[in-house]
């Protein structure tokens, strides 16, 4: 009987993986709530095939096992197998360090369902995702104090970051913060994406106030097409003579 194979195994293992499934099956169905058999399956059956059964059996170790482990399981059986009921069980559960070997995973489930928010959230406990995603969620989400202040703390770290310095001068743009946008873009070495802004915020500059175009014309004048800059100036003289 099943309580005489659990003596029996102290002395002979199971002749095969299938026979061993079995009778840790059988031997659940008469203690379901073990914790140390609970274990036991989930350690030696955890395969694609039988992922219902391991799901149910992390599902009850939640129930008998209370340390971050079972969570932890529980959390990540469900991001390979059902990533829709992941969902419902991480709204449970704020970011933490706890996470952190799934925190990649977790922010690409929440990024492919557009909540950037959670995405950006749990982001700070993965060392894997790249600035221009935090930026672009944090400018779709209209954050626009922590998207600067990202950008900062990262270009603080990485002066030579070219390519995140015109994305950011590309973002100031649209935030319509001329200025900052035209300064950033007058820093970047000579590239398509620097004459691509350069030649958006020539189109523009010309729409701006006096004061602004005369600043950059002052103290950033190398961006600017000879042809605006000379239209501006004599925009300038005939206003102000």
């Amino acid at each position: 009987n099943v309580m005489y194979s659990q003596e029996l195994e102290k002395i002979v293992w199971y002749p095969n993986d299938l026979s061993m499934e079995k009778w840790v099956r059988a031997r659940l169905l008469v203690n379901p709530r073990d914790k140390d058999l609970l274990n036991s399956y989930v350690a030696n059956f955890n395969t694609p095939e039988n992922n219902q059964q391991i799901k149910e059996a992390l599902y009850i170790l939640l129930s008998v096992d209370s340390g971050k482990m079972s969570l932890f399981n529980y959390i990540q059986h469900l991001l390979w197998y059902e990533p829709k009921t992941a969902l419902v069980e991480l709204e449970k559960i704020q970011p933490n360090e706890d996470f952190r070997e799934l925190a990649t995973n977790i922010i690409w489930l929440y990024e492919s369902e557009k909540n950037y928010q959670k995405a950006y959230d749990w982001s700070f406990y993965s060392d894997e995702i790249a600035i221009e995603n935090k930026m672009e969620w944090l400018f779709i989400l209209k954050q626009y104090d922590a998207l600067i202040d990202e950008y900062n703390n990262h270009m603080d770290k990485n002066p030579l970051d070219y390519k995140t310095k015109a994305l950011m001068s590309n973002y100031y743009h649209d935030m319509d913060k001329f200025k900052e946008a035209w300064i950033l873009a007058n820093e970047l070495t000579e590239s398509k994406e620097k004459e691509s802004l350069r030649k958006a915020l020539n189109a523009d500059v010309i729409y701006k106030e006096d004061f602004l175009q005369q600043d950059l014309l002052a103290n950033y004048p190398e961006l600017f097409y000879d042809s605006v800059r000379m239209k501006i100036t004599k925009t300038y003289r005939l206003k102000y003579g």
